[in-house]
């Protein structure tokens, strides 16, 4: 990742959950303006249409919202997702995060066309984009989103938030309980529900699968590497130590003060007496 962050990482784009919800807004911009029917016909992910010429569904159903209530949304974007979004932006960095999130619009994207390949196979290339374009007023980013959420979940854990504004909870248990409820709807749904869902949260799925190999790996490396670790500060205070036991009898040199001196006992003197090499032989013998 550091060697494509170094490449790449200048085209991150800034404050990315912010421009998601912005043009996530447009949608409900459509909604107020009695527009929906364009909305819905011309702006939802509908892979058929887009392999007829219709590319631009390939952007513009991140407009289309996940819900007709506007201040709903605008309660959950700027009072959570927003914040929590900026958060984690933060700590992985524009680069990490912006994989993240990319990734997820990407999996969704590929996932809409393997429902598609689905539906060809099953009834034919009319009845699928047919039933596409009514099962892609479904594919939103609002799964993708919701990415973002557990990621915090499992990123701070102990994190309390306001549950509906009012409860006091965890992060964690807040996590756990919508992970069932998308668990729910993914055993309960129909193909195109559990394919749409899958997708756009297996960006999550191998982020987490990387966070629990990594905590694996220093739960098990890391009493060993503490103890290394430790063993080799203790080799480096003895070796200090033990460099600092020489001195010169005469002008009190050490390895610390002048690196680049030898050391030797003198033989003749009477005792255990060190000289620098300045000294070695010019010294008066002690007897």
């Amino acid at each position: 990742m550091g060697k494509w962050e170094r490449k790449f990482g200048k085209y991150a784009i800034p404050r990315l959950t912010m421009v998601l919800l912005v043009i996530n807004a447009l949608g409900y911009l459509f909604l107020l303006t009695g527009r929906e029917m364009t909305l819905y016909f011309a702006c939802t992910l509908n892979p058929g249409l887009v392999l007829q010429g219709q590319v631009w569904r390939l952007v513009t159903w991140l407009m289309i919202p996940y819900s007709p209530d506007l201040f709903r949304f605008a309660l959950i974007a700027v009072l959570f997702y927003l914040p929590i979004g900026t958060q984690m932006e933060n700590v992985w960095g524009r680069f990490r995060y912006n994989v993240y999130i990319f990734s997820g619009l990407l999996f969704t994207v590929i996932g809409a066309f393997l429902l598609y390949g689905y539906l060809t196979l099953a009834g034919g290339m009319q009845a699928a984009t047919d039933n596409m374009a009514l099962l892609a007023i479904t594919i939103s980013p609002y799964f993708v989103m919701l990415s973002i959420f557990f990621a915090f979940a499992v990123t701070y854990p102990d994190n309390m938030v306001l549950f509906m504004f009012l409860i006091p909870l965890k992060m964690k248990w807040l996590g756990l309980a919508y992970g069932a409820m998308i668990l729910w709807e993914i055993i309960n749904g129909n193909i195109a529900s559990r394919t749409v869902i899958i997708a756009s949260l297996l960006n999550f799925a191998l982020f987490y699968m990387v966070s629990m190999r990594d905590r694996t790996a220093r739960k098990r490396f890391g009493n060993q590497e503490i103890r290394r670790q430790q063993a080799f500060h203790q080799q480096s205070k003895m070796a200090q130590r033990t460099a600092a036991m020489h001195r010169c009898a005469i002008c009190g040199a050490t390895p610390e003060t002048h690196p680049d001196y030898e050391f030797r006992y003198c033989s003749k003197c009477n005792g255990a007496y060190e000289y620098c090499q300045e000294h070695l032989f010019t010294h008066t013998h002690i007897q």
